[in-house]
This record gives C-alpha cells, sequence and structure tokens, in this order.
C-alpha cells in the first residue's frame, strides 16, 4: 500500500471525537473511504498491473481506525490525491498537508518519543510515527501508550491501532 494510503499514508491527529471540525474533528470511514477510493482510481489509471477487486479492502484496513485520524488530514490528502498525476510519488501528499496544516509538526514531543522507540525496540516502521502528528487527541493518547507498553508488545500495540 502506498504511503498516503498507510497513513497513513496514512494516512491522521488531535481531538475528541465528537468535533465537527478543527484540529480535534475525526475523520469517519466515509472520509476514509473517500481517500481509499481516490487511491485505488489513481492505482488503476497509473500502474497497469493494479488490483482493481480488493485495492479498497487493503487500503481501509491498512489504515488506522478512522476516528483515530485527524478529518482535516484526510480531506487534505483526499484533495492532494486528486491533484497527482501518474510521475508524482505520492509520498509527497502526507509531507504536503503535515506542512499545511501541523507547520511544526517535526518538534512534537510525541514524534520524537516514537522516533526514539523505533530506534531503540523496532518491531514497527517509523513511517507509523506521522501518527504522532495527524491522530486525534485520542489517538494520540493510544499511540503513547503503545510507545510506552516496552519494547516486547510496542509492535503489536501500534498494529492495533
Amino acid at each position: 500500500m502506498t504511503a498516503a494510503a498507510g497513513l497513513f499514508l496514512v494516512v491522521q491527529a488531535c481531538g475528541g471525537s465528537g468535533a465537527e471540525s478543527g484540529p480535534n474533528a475525526a475523520a469517519t470511514e466515509a472520509d476514509l473511504a473517500a481517500l481509499c477510493t481516490d487511491i485505488c482510481e489513481r492505482g488503476l489509471t497509473c500502474e497497469p498491473e493494479y488490483a482493481e477487486d480488493s485495492c479498497q479492502t487493503e487500503c481501509v484496513s491498512d489504515n488506522p481506525e478512522a476516528t483515530l485520524v485527524r478529518r482535516d488530514v484526510i480531506r487534505g490528502l483526499v484533495d492532494c490525491q486528486r491533484q497527482l498525476t501518474c510521475d508524482d510519488n505520492d509520498d509527497l501528499c502526507i509531507d504536503r498537508v503535515l506542512r499545511e496544516l501541523e507547520p511544526d509538526f517535526a518538534g512534537s514531543p510525541l514524534l520524537d518519543l516514537c522516533i526514539r522507540v523505533q530506534d531503540q525496540c523496532g518491531g514497527f516502521s517509523d513511517d507509523i510515527c506521522a501518527y504522532a502528528v495527524i491522530f486525534t487527541d485520542d489517538g494520540k493518547a493510544r499511540l503513547e501508550a503503545c510507545l510506552n507498553s516496552g519494547c516486547e508488545s510496542v509492535g503489536a500495540c501500534i498494529a492495533g491501532l
């Protein structure tokens, strides 16, 4: 799956799931489905060997729960995906969206913790550390709990998100 799809993707960051807008608004299953639809449509257009029948299902299952991800991030990724050409790497979408919505994302203490734990323990891709920025507050709390769970269980805990 692509980086945008694995949003980690691709990929999702701040608040309560009841908020409707702003950095604390959680994405919905429909938001995630819209992102996956765009990713799959681009794949079908740009990659002749793309597997249409399983793309949507794999995309949704490869991403964290929609309610853990910021709605504004998912919508930004949808907008970005729609502008990509076949020659563009979709990894640029997450970078573009994060820089627009969270210009100081590199200074996130949770991001720093995630990278340190990944360096010490392994067990998960450092791409997952983007969740520290794109998750809702609930998602961030769950990610932090995983990161503090110890090297023997951190990978499985993060996979459960």
